[in-house]
């Protein structure tokens, strides 16, 4: 997997102004059921677990599922972005990283492996401008730490602010989305737009057996799906558009399509 310098920033500009696909909590798909809850939880999930055990990580499972789709299936798919948490299981002897959220997932190790079996097989994959290609280059990654300042091919995760909604309500999504991308070049940076609905705890109980996916997104999807339609990449536009469960209507080519609404824009002015 290729690594990138900070000099290298003026070589990516469609990179950072071109409309690219993301999803939210890429490693989803697989939820370790087995696995202890995450040390992020709340003491309410925690002793939720404690006292109903395996039903109750069947339930979370449903909430903490945003993908279907493994890492080789969205990349085949068309995204480009994503979004990956960390972290070690408590008491783990080992101290392996995992993907987490809520309940543990795969091993870091072996979705890094999936993801680099997809860029041997498509070399010229992605942040790819010829500029790129020619360096070896395929992979930019931000991370949300200190570290990143120190290690040469880590971005730090600042240069790629993502704004949370955190919101069950589509009409006020749609109105933060709209308000935060107004802001987002005063940055001058990389962008994420999450076109991803939170729920509470109340709506996790009104469809606790029904799950994220029936219950929140494929709901809220036209109308989301619609705030996507009417927007354009650009300094001024949008940049890397995320959301749940990413095979739903067509996200990704609505997505990608934009870009060409973008050059043919470029090439008039």
């Amino acid at each position: 997997m290729g690594s990138f310098s900070s000099e290298m920033i003026n070589g990516y500009t469609h990179a950072r102004d071109g409309a690219h696909t993301g999803s939210h909590d890429s490693f989803s798909f697989y939820i370790d059921e087995a696995s202890p809850v995450g040390p992020e939880q709340p003491e309410t999930v925690q002793n939720f677990v404690s006292v109903f055990g395996t039903v109750a990580k069947k339930l979370m499972r449903k909430w903490l599922a945003t993908q279907t789709m493994s890492f080789t299936g969205q990349l085949g798919a068309g995204i480009r972005y994503f979004d990956l948490r960390i972290s070690t299981k408590p008491r783990d002897p080992d101290n392996e990283l995992y993907f987490a959220h809520g309940l543990f997932s795969a091993k870091v190790n072996e979705g890094l492996e999936e993801i680099n079996a997809f860029l041997t097989e498509h070399p010229k994959e992605e942040v790819s401008l010829k500029y790129l290609w020619e360096k070896d280059y395929q992979v930019l990654v931000f991370y949300h730490s200190p570290v990143a300042l120190e290690v040469p091919f880590l971005w730090p995760g600042q240069m790629m602010p993502a704004p949370w909604a955190n919101t069950t309500d589509p009409e006020k999504l749609i109105q933060f989305l709209q308000a935060s991308i107004t802001e987002r070049r005063k940055k001058g940076s990389f962008f994420i737009s999450q076109v991803v609905l939170t729920p509470k705890a109340s709506t996790v109980v009104k469809g606790v057996a029904s799950g994220l996916r029936e219950t929140i997104t494929e709901r809220a999807l036209p109308a989301m799906m619609q705030w996507v339609r009417t927007q354009k990449p650009g300094e001024s536009g949008i940049n890397i558009v995320t959301a749940d469960f990413v095979e739903l209507g067509d996200f990704i080519s609505t997505v990608i399509k934009l870009n060409y609404v973008f050059d043919e824009g470029e090439a008039n002015t």
